[in-house]
C-alpha cells in the first residue's frame, strides 16, 4: 500500500465527520495541502527555501509518486519565486486528488448526493479508527509532552497550526485552552530536536504557508468588503 504522505496525513485530520472540511470557505486548507506537499519535498531534500525567502532546487530525481512528482515538478518550475506565491497554484485540485486516493486505500468513502435534489455534490468521509484517528493520539501525546516528536508529527502539527486547526482539534486535550494548545504546537515546530537542517526546512515552509493563508484572508476580506459596499 502507498504511503501516507503529510498532504494526505493533513486533509485526514481537517476532515469533520460529516465530511465538512476545517477552514475551506478561506482557502486555507488548499494552501496548507500545497505546503504539506513542499515539506515533503524540503525532508526528502528535494526543494529548500533559500536564504532570500525563495524556492530553491536541491535534487529533481523522481521519487515514483504521482503526487509527489508531480508537486517536484511544480515547485521546481516556479524555482526563484517566494513560496507563498507558488501554494496557490499547487493547491489547485489538489483537495479532490487527495481525497481520491485516500478514498482508493480506504480512508474515506465517497458520497455523492444532490443539494435541493438538484445540484450534485460529493462528499468524503473519514473511516473511523485506523490511522486518522492513530496520528491525533500521537499529535495529541506531543502536545502534552508525553511523546518525543519526530520530523513527521512536527511537521504535521507545524501545518495544522498554519491553518489554523490546533485549538479545534485538540480542543479540551488535557485541560488546555486554546491558546496553550497553539503554544505548544509552535514551541514543537520550532524544536531543533531533529537537527539543524531538517528544523530549518519545517520552520521554513511553515512561515510560507502562514504568509499565504494570511494574504489569502485578507484578499477574502478585501473581497467581501468591496461586495458588500
Amino acid at each position: 500500500m502507498r504511503t501516507m504522505l503529510l498532504a494526505d496525513e493533513l486533509l485526514l485530520q481537517v476532515t469533520l465527520p460529516d465530511g465538512r472540511v476545517m477552514g475551506a470557505s478561506s482557502g486555507t486548507i488548499g494552501l496548507g495541502l500545497a505546503g504539506a506537499l513542499l515539506s515533503e519535498l524540503a525532508l526528502a531534500g528535494r526543494m529548500g527555501i533559500d536564504t532570500r525567502g525563495r524556492l530553491t532546487v536541491l535534487d529533481r530525481t523522481p521519487f515514483g509518486d504521482p503526487a509527489l512528482d508531480g508537486a517536484l515538478a511544480a515547485f521546481a518550475s516556479h524555482e526563484g519565486k517566494k513560496p507563498k506565491n507558488v501554494l496557490g497554484k499547487v493547491a489547485k485540485g489538489l483537495k479532490d486528488r487527495l481525497y481520491a486516493g485516500l478514498a482508493a486505500t480506504g480512508h474515506v468513502e465517497q458520497r455523492r448526493s444532490r443539494l435541493l435534489g438538484v445540484i450534485p455534490q460529493t462528499q468524503w468521509l473519514p473511516r473511523a479508527g485506523g490511522t486518522r484517528d492513530a496520528t491525533r493520539r500521537a499529535l495529541g501525546e506531543v502536545l502534552l509532552g508525553s511523546r518525543t516528536p519526530d520530523a513527521r508529527t512536527a511537521s504535521l502539527l507545524s501545518l495544522l497550526l498554519a491553518v489554523g486547526a490546533v485549538p479545534t482539534l485538540f480542543k479540551g486535550l488535557g485541560g488546555l485552552p486554546g491558546r496553550e494548545l497553539k503554544r505548544r504546537a509552535k514551541v514543537v515546530s520550532e524544536g531543533g530536536w531533529a537537527g539543524e537542517a531538517v528544523s530549518k526546512a519545517i520552520s521554513d515552509v511553515n512561515a510560507a504557508v502562514n504568509a499565504a493563508v494570511i494574504a489569502a484572508v485578507v484578499a477574502s476580506t478585501a473581497g467581501a468588503g468591496a461586495a458588500g459596499s
